[in-house]
């Protein structure tokens, strides 16, 4: 698959687009932002589902001008191509793909409660029984002080083949996705097997950083503590203990591919039986009725 974070290439028709009248646009982040973020890569190892880990770099290096628009430059830490990304009045937020030679939308920032939205989805161009758009819902939206206060969305797949792939995401104004490449949370996770994990560590703007997560470390079965408080025991070889609160929690399942295998609904705590899924890494993801949500990795012996 074709990574959608191409480096920009202006042809002899660059003279062309600089001529036209440029177009006003909205920064996606602030030029001093700087997004930290753990890729994990899961295969098949001589002990059974192994991973590699390792942490990624991006930050804003300058504006560029072209399409008829100013982008903001996105440029990774290591050996990854730039991005270029815009944000309209509409609080629309486009990445320019130089497949389709044409912005894309990645993020809708007005959308609220039960608002539904389209995103394009290039992996069709690969796969061709996936379909060429995604349809997802906004199951709910926040207020978040990262900095400054911010727009955050929970949001859900509801419509393709998909659907069966992706687990849902938390994005936030200004930063992009928890849970997935903070660019990307839609088409670009869990392509190929390998599955491909994506995790914001910490964000950075103006002097101030935000943590997320502080993880990113190869995981093998032998590495996963057992000392988390809310999901219990782990590894675990036929029922996991999960404590919520007292509000109505929602517990989700997914394999390395991100497919989605359980979804269980309870108040306080429960008892599930994984008895029967196949030894290997999940990941999970806990949440209530207000929004609020934890993930992990859960191992199945």
């Amino acid at each position: 698959m074709k990574t959608f974070l191409l480096s920009i290439l202006l042809t002899s028709g660059a003279a062309t687009l600089l001529c036209q009248t440029p177009q006003h646009s909205f920064r996606f982040a602030d030029t001093s932002a700087v997004w930290t973020q753990c890729q994990s890569i899961f295969f098949e190892g001589p002990q059974g589902i192994d991973a590699v880990s390792h942490t990624d770099v991006y930050g804003i290096s300058k504006d560029s001008f072209f399409n008829n628009f100013t982008y903001q430059k996105i440029t990774p830490g290591l050996v990854s191509p730039s991005a270029f990304v815009r944000q309209d009045s509409t609080r629309k937020v486009f990445l320019y793909d130089f497949d389709l030679q044409s912005d894309r939308m990645i993020y809708d920032f007005s959308l609220n409660k039960n608002d539904t939205l389209r995103l394009y989805n290039s992996l069709h161009l690969y796969h061709p029984p996936l379909e060429d758009t995604i349809k997802l819902v906004v199951d709910s939206t926040d207020t978040v002080i990262y900095g400054t206060a911010r727009k955050r969305m929970f949001l859900r797949c509801i419509t393709g083949t998909y659907c069966t792939w992706y687990r849902g995401d938390v994005v936030i104004e200004g930063i992009g996705s928890l849970n997935s490449h903070f660019l990307s949370p839609y088409v670009y996770e869990f392509w190929s097997i390998p599955g491909r994990v994506f995790e914001l560590l910490s964000f950075k703007e103006s002097g101030s950083l935000h943590n997320f997560s502080s993880n990113c470390e190869p995981v093998a079965i032998s590495e996963v503590s057992s000392d988390k408080i809310n999901i219990y025991p782990n590894p675990t070889n036929s029922t996991l203990h999960v404590i919520g609160t007292s509000l109505t929690n929602t517990f989700y399942l997914y394999n390395f591919l991100g497919q989605q295998k359980l979804q269980h609904t309870f108040t306080n705590s429960t008892t599930i039986n994984i008895e029967q899924l196949t030894n290997g890494i999940y990941l999970y993801e806990l949440r209530n009725s207000k929004g609020v949500t934890q993930t992990g990795k859960i191992v199945k012996q």
